[in-house]
Protein backbone atom coordinates (compact mmCIF):
# COMPACT_ATOMS: atom_id res chain seq x y z
CA UNK A 1 0.00 0.00 0.00
CA UNK A 2 1.29 3.27 -0.78
CA UNK A 3 0.51 6.34 1.97
CA UNK A 4 0.59 10.02 1.00
CA UNK A 5 -0.59 11.70 4.36
CA UNK A 6 1.48 12.96 7.58
CA UNK A 7 3.26 10.13 9.54
CA UNK A 8 3.89 12.56 12.79
CA UNK A 9 1.76 14.54 15.01
CA UNK A 10 2.38 17.82 14.15
CA UNK A 11 -0.79 19.15 15.02
CA UNK A 12 -3.72 16.83 17.20
CA UNK A 13 -5.37 15.57 14.30
CA UNK A 14 -3.44 16.24 11.26
CA UNK A 15 -1.69 12.95 10.84
CA UNK A 16 -2.63 9.23 9.77
CA UNK A 17 -1.73 6.72 12.81
CA UNK A 18 0.25 3.71 11.13
CA UNK A 19 -2.31 1.42 13.74
CA UNK A 20 -5.30 3.30 11.64
CA UNK A 21 -4.19 1.14 8.61
CA UNK A 22 -5.99 -2.52 8.28
CA UNK A 23 -3.41 -4.95 9.51
CA UNK A 24 -3.45 -7.35 6.75
CA UNK A 25 -1.00 -4.97 4.91
CA UNK A 26 2.66 -6.60 4.59
CA UNK A 27 4.39 -3.16 3.26
CA UNK A 28 3.21 0.30 3.42
CA UNK A 29 5.21 2.63 1.30
CA UNK A 30 4.79 6.18 3.11
CA UNK A 31 5.05 9.59 1.19
CA UNK A 32 5.02 12.97 2.21
CA UNK A 33 7.02 12.96 4.75
CA UNK A 34 10.50 14.58 3.91
CA UNK A 35 13.49 12.28 5.89
CA UNK A 36 14.38 9.43 4.21
CA UNK A 37 14.11 6.70 6.21
CA UNK A 38 13.95 3.72 4.05
CA UNK A 39 14.78 0.94 5.65
CA UNK A 40 11.75 -1.00 6.53
CA UNK A 41 10.36 -0.89 9.89
CA UNK A 42 8.76 -3.90 11.32
CA UNK A 43 5.25 -2.18 13.57
CA UNK A 44 5.01 -4.49 15.92
CA UNK A 45 1.10 -3.77 16.63
CA UNK A 46 0.21 -4.47 13.17
CA UNK A 47 2.82 -6.44 11.58
CA UNK A 48 3.28 -4.47 8.18
CA UNK A 49 6.74 -3.05 7.23
CA UNK A 50 6.97 0.63 6.51
CA UNK A 51 9.19 2.58 4.18
CA UNK A 52 9.57 5.97 4.07
CA UNK A 53 11.65 7.17 1.06
CA UNK A 54 11.27 10.75 1.92
CA UNK A 55 11.85 13.20 -0.42
CA UNK A 56 14.29 13.64 -3.41
CA UNK A 57 16.08 16.80 -3.22
CA UNK A 58 16.59 19.19 0.44
CA UNK A 59 13.08 21.42 0.51
CA UNK A 60 13.88 23.02 3.68
CA UNK A 61 16.82 23.43 5.62
CA UNK A 62 15.94 21.61 8.82
CA UNK A 63 17.91 18.37 10.06
CA UNK A 64 15.93 15.97 9.04
CA UNK A 65 16.48 17.12 5.24
CA UNK A 66 19.92 16.64 5.70
CA UNK A 67 19.93 12.84 5.54
CA UNK A 68 21.53 11.34 2.62
CA UNK A 69 19.11 10.75 0.62
CA UNK A 70 17.82 6.97 -1.59
CA UNK A 71 15.68 5.45 -3.60
CA UNK A 72 15.00 1.72 -3.60
CA UNK A 73 14.28 -1.52 -5.50
CA UNK A 74 11.74 -3.38 -3.81
CA UNK A 75 10.88 -6.90 -5.06
CA UNK A 76 8.29 -8.76 -4.26
CA UNK A 77 7.97 -12.17 -4.05
CA UNK A 78 4.41 -13.74 -2.38
CA UNK A 79 4.61 -12.24 0.97
CA UNK A 80 8.14 -11.62 1.05
CA UNK A 81 10.11 -8.53 -0.11
CA UNK A 82 13.99 -7.37 -0.82
CA UNK A 83 14.96 -3.65 -0.47
CA UNK A 84 17.71 -2.99 -2.85
CA UNK A 85 19.25 0.75 -1.54
CA UNK A 86 20.95 3.26 -3.49
CA UNK A 87 22.12 6.38 -2.55
CA UNK A 88 21.08 9.74 -4.75
CA UNK A 89 24.67 11.20 -5.73
CA UNK A 90 22.93 14.24 -7.42
CA UNK A 91 21.46 15.75 -4.38
CA UNK A 92 23.03 19.48 -3.50
CA UNK A 93 25.06 18.85 -0.47
CA UNK A 94 23.47 20.12 2.53
CA UNK A 95 25.10 20.86 6.16
CA UNK A 96 23.55 22.13 9.58
CA UNK A 97 24.81 22.56 12.66
CA UNK A 98 23.51 24.26 16.05
CA UNK A 99 25.67 26.07 18.62
CA UNK A 100 24.92 27.30 21.83
CA UNK A 101 27.05 30.01 22.41
CA UNK A 102 27.14 30.27 26.43
CA UNK A 103 28.32 26.31 26.17
CA UNK A 104 30.56 26.01 23.72
CA UNK A 105 34.26 26.27 24.93
CA UNK A 106 35.12 28.39 21.33
CA UNK A 107 32.68 31.29 22.13
CA UNK A 108 34.29 31.64 26.34
CA UNK A 109 34.45 35.06 27.52
CA UNK A 110 32.85 37.02 24.69
CA UNK A 111 29.50 38.01 26.35
CA UNK A 112 31.77 39.72 28.47
CA UNK A 113 33.64 41.36 26.28
CA UNK A 114 32.56 45.04 24.98
CA UNK A 115 32.16 45.61 21.09
CA UNK A 116 32.67 41.78 20.36
CA UNK A 117 30.21 42.05 17.07
CA UNK A 118 33.86 41.81 15.08
CA UNK A 119 35.07 38.39 16.99
CA UNK A 120 31.74 37.18 17.12
CA UNK A 121 31.31 37.08 13.34
CA UNK A 122 34.92 35.88 12.54
CA UNK A 123 34.23 32.46 14.83
CA UNK A 124 30.89 32.34 12.98
CA UNK A 125 32.45 32.83 10.29
CA UNK A 126 35.08 30.15 10.58
CA UNK A 127 32.71 27.89 11.34
CA UNK A 128 30.66 28.14 8.26
CA UNK A 129 33.54 27.65 6.10
CA UNK A 130 34.53 24.36 7.62
CA UNK A 131 30.84 23.39 7.04
CA UNK A 132 30.97 23.84 4.03
CA UNK A 133 34.67 22.54 3.33
CA UNK A 134 33.11 18.97 5.31
CA UNK A 135 29.56 19.30 2.90
CA UNK A 136 32.19 19.25 -0.20
CA UNK A 137 34.22 16.47 1.30
CA UNK A 138 31.12 14.54 1.89
CA UNK A 139 29.65 15.33 -1.49
CA UNK A 140 33.48 14.14 -3.53
CA UNK A 141 33.10 10.77 -1.29
CA UNK A 142 30.12 9.33 -2.79
CA UNK A 143 31.10 9.92 -6.18
CA UNK A 144 32.24 8.20 -8.87
CA UNK A 145 35.63 9.70 -10.43
CA UNK A 146 34.12 8.90 -14.04
CA UNK A 147 31.37 11.30 -13.19
CA UNK A 148 33.23 14.21 -11.38
CA UNK A 149 33.80 17.52 -14.12
CA UNK A 150 36.31 19.41 -13.45
CA UNK A 151 37.75 23.12 -14.45
CA UNK A 152 40.09 24.98 -16.20
CA UNK A 153 42.28 24.30 -13.18
CA UNK A 154 41.47 20.92 -12.66
CA UNK A 155 39.36 21.36 -9.58
CA UNK A 156 36.61 18.87 -8.99
CA UNK A 157 33.52 21.37 -10.03
CA UNK A 158 31.09 20.93 -7.02
CA UNK A 159 27.32 21.99 -6.86
CA UNK A 160 26.83 24.66 -4.04
CA UNK A 161 26.16 23.28 -0.38
CA UNK A 162 23.40 24.08 1.41
CA UNK A 163 24.13 25.15 4.44
CA UNK A 164 22.27 26.39 7.77
CA UNK A 165 24.25 27.43 11.44
CA UNK A 166 21.42 27.63 14.24
CA UNK A 167 22.79 29.83 16.85
CA UNK A 168 21.34 29.86 20.02
CA UNK A 169 22.88 33.28 21.28
CA UNK A 170 20.92 33.51 24.87
CA UNK A 171 23.87 34.96 26.76
CA UNK A 172 25.39 34.82 30.43
CA UNK A 173 24.36 37.09 33.30
CA UNK A 174 25.72 40.25 33.03
CA UNK A 175 27.26 39.58 29.31
CA UNK A 176 25.59 39.68 25.38
CA UNK A 177 26.38 38.63 22.31
CA UNK A 178 26.54 41.53 19.85
CA UNK A 179 25.16 39.38 17.08
CA UNK A 180 25.57 40.55 13.23
CA UNK A 181 22.45 40.96 10.82
CA UNK A 182 21.54 37.42 9.40
CA UNK A 183 21.45 38.20 5.80
CA UNK A 184 24.31 40.34 6.23
CA UNK A 185 26.30 37.49 7.68
CA UNK A 186 25.24 35.20 4.95
CA UNK A 187 25.99 37.41 2.34
CA UNK A 188 29.68 37.13 2.89
CA UNK A 189 29.19 33.26 1.26
CA UNK A 190 27.80 34.32 -1.59
CA UNK A 191 30.09 32.54 -3.96
CA UNK A 192 30.56 29.38 -1.89
CA UNK A 193 27.07 28.45 -0.89
CA UNK A 194 23.54 27.78 -3.01
CA UNK A 195 21.08 29.76 0.16
CA UNK A 196 23.10 33.04 0.15
CA UNK A 197 20.63 34.53 2.10
CA UNK A 198 19.85 32.25 5.44
CA UNK A 199 23.30 30.24 5.92
CA UNK A 200 22.90 31.29 10.24
CA UNK A 201 19.62 31.26 12.09
CA UNK A 202 20.34 33.35 15.46
CA UNK A 203 17.28 33.01 18.31
CA UNK A 204 17.58 33.04 21.79
CA UNK A 205 16.33 30.64 24.89
CA UNK A 206 12.26 30.59 25.43
CA UNK A 207 11.72 31.17 28.86
CA UNK A 208 9.12 29.70 30.80
CA UNK A 209 6.47 33.14 31.19
CA UNK A 210 4.42 31.43 33.45
CA UNK A 211 7.07 30.57 36.44
CA UNK A 212 8.79 33.51 36.34
CA UNK A 213 5.91 35.32 36.76
CA UNK A 214 5.06 33.27 39.96
CA UNK A 215 8.86 33.79 40.84
CA UNK A 216 8.31 37.71 40.74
Amino acid sequence: MAVHQNRHAYSECGYLPENFLPDFMDLVVWGHEHECLIDPRLNTDTHFHVMQPGSSVATSLVPSEAVPKHVAIVSVTGKDFKVEKHRIKTVRPFITRELVLSQDPRFKGIAKQKENRSKLTMKLTDIVNEMIEEAQSDWLAIQEKEDIDYDDNGEPIIPKPLVRLRVEHTAPDGGSFDCENPQRFSNRFIDRVANINDVVYFYRKKTNAASESVLK
